[in-house]
């Protein structure tokens, strides 16, 4: 059966649906023939009953809409042959078709059809689901399979409705299809559809089953690459530190009574400056691989922010700008006092962001960190008049280990956003950004005053 996995889903899924509806047959059979219309990408649907005499159009979507509700001969036309030889029925082209009712198509501007009877057993015919289009020649093999689907989940449905009103020896919604159906039921066909609904059901656990396990599958080859990324670049970043220390070492050895006593503390400053960065990766790492497994811990504490990123930002300047030729400016709005947040979090919030802006901004320039308060937010700002992120790169900045295209020549782990995250989202609190390749870069990161 030409039916793709798309529809045949689409299909399993209108059925769940309805099961969860109320049994009312009008509604259930308008979202049937609502979401046949889409399945075939036709331009209207219709579900039609046929009685002794006369079609009655139980729903209709689309260029169909305005006959619903309507009554027709069983006389002619399309929908009457189909109930008639219980076949389906195509109409390429509605001004090539003589079994076609023309007057009816020109005014709706249906240009072609197709038909599919509704059938309770093997030779009773109780109606017709119609897709049309204003398109010649609209529907194939696959919509004639799918529209046979369809009819089966209508006819199903029919059955069940009609089933279980009768037990409860209720009338049904549609006198007429009742008075119908109730000289056309029999035990085989009832059991037969059950069969169907219960096959249906077993498909439906296995496609949700095989959707589970491709999520999985996923789930693992993600963490694979981060495995696989995680090994590549600390291993890059250790190896230029412990370089330099071994260098460094080396010189001292070897040359040690060369030197003054100034140039001995130039290389000691040298070791002591790459064992603080081996220290601070190995401590990003463990950041990250705890707030991964869930054990970073939030410990708010009642401190002065104002006082805290004062001092902060001048021991960063000191130390990590001293070389750079940047310079950091610190500015406050306003000053409530005491606030109650994480001060870890914080020192490591405000260490990357301060990092990232000095490491990719450029020489000479300024570096502004801004703290701003609000009725019921703290606002800090990080700007950088540096290199920019690219547009594309935007969407993942704050995934772990990625980095900017255009950052390939900069040493950098690709951690520090994404511990940035980490820390804000603790705190219950959003950071967003704004970059200008070329130009520099802000990120704003809004934290609530109130904690818990």
């Amino acid at each position: 059966m030409q039916v793709d996995d798309n529809r045949l889903n689409s299909i399993i899924s209108t059925q769940l649906e309805i099961a969860r509806m109320d049994l009312n047959l009008p509604s259930i059979m308008e979202l049937i023939a609502r979401r046949t219309q889409e399945l075939c990408f036709a331009d209207g649907a219709t579900v039609e009953i046929a009685g002794d005499n006369e079609l009655f159009e139980l729903a209709a979507t689309g260029l169909a809409t305005p006959y619903l509700r309507m009554r027709f001969p069983l006389t002619s036309g399309l929908s009457t042959r189909c109930v008639h030889t219980g076949e389906p029925q195509n109409c390429l082209d509605i001004e090539s078709d003589e079994h076609v009712n023309r007057e009816v198509c020109r005014k709706v501007g249906v240009r072609s059809l197709l038909l599919v009877p509704l059938l309770y057993s093997e030779c009773q015919v109780i109606g017709v689901l119609k897709v049309v289009s204003a398109r010649v020649g609209a529907f194939t093999e696959p919509e004639v399979q799918t529209l046979k689907l369809m009819a089966g989940l209508a006819s199903a449905t029919m059955i069940k409705i009609y089933d279980v009103q009768d037990r409860q020896n209720q009338p049904t919604h549609n006198e007429p299809l009742h008075e119908q159906i109730d000289t056309r039921l029999d035990p085989r066909t009832i059991e037969l559809i059950k069969t169907n609904l219960a096959l249906t059901m077993e498909l439906d656990r296995r496609v949700r089953l095989e959707e589970e396990l491709r999520a999985s599958l996923a789930k693992e080859q993600k963490s694979h690459e981060i495995s696989t990324q995680f090994v590549s670049r600390i291993s890059h970043d250790l190896r230029t530190p412990l370089t330099s220390i071994q260098s460094s070492s080396d010189l001292l050895r070897y040359y040690s009574d060369r030197f003054s006593a100034e140039k001995k503390l130039e290389i000691f400053e040298r070791i002591n400056r790459s064992v603080r960065n081996l220290t601070g990766l190995l401590n990003d790492v463990v950041l990250i691989d705890q707030a991964g497994s869930g054990k970073l811990q939030f410990q708010p504490e009642a401190f002065f922010l104002t006082d805290f990123c004062k001092e902060f930002a001048a021991e960063f300047e000191a130390q990590a700008l001293a070389e750079s030729g940047q310079s950091l400016g610190f500015t406050c709005e306003a000053d409530p006092g005491c606030v109650v947040l994480d001060k870890k979090l914080i020192r490591q919030m405000l260490s990357h962001l301060l990092s990232n802006a000095a490491r990719y901004g450029i020489a000479p320039g300024v570096i502004e960190l801004n703290l701003a308060y609000q009725a019921d937010t703290i606002v800090l700002r990080v700007t950088d008049q540096g290199i920019g992120i690219p547009l594309k790169d935007q969407a993942r900045v704050f995934d772990v280990f990625y980095r900017g295209s255009n950052f390939s020549n900069i040493q950098g782990s690709g951690l520090g956003l994404a511990i940035v995250r980490q820390c804000v989202e603790l705190h219950k609190g959003t950071i967003t950004f704004e970059s200008i390749e070329g130009q520099g870069t802000t990120f704003t990161v809004k934290l609530p005053r109130t904690q818990f």
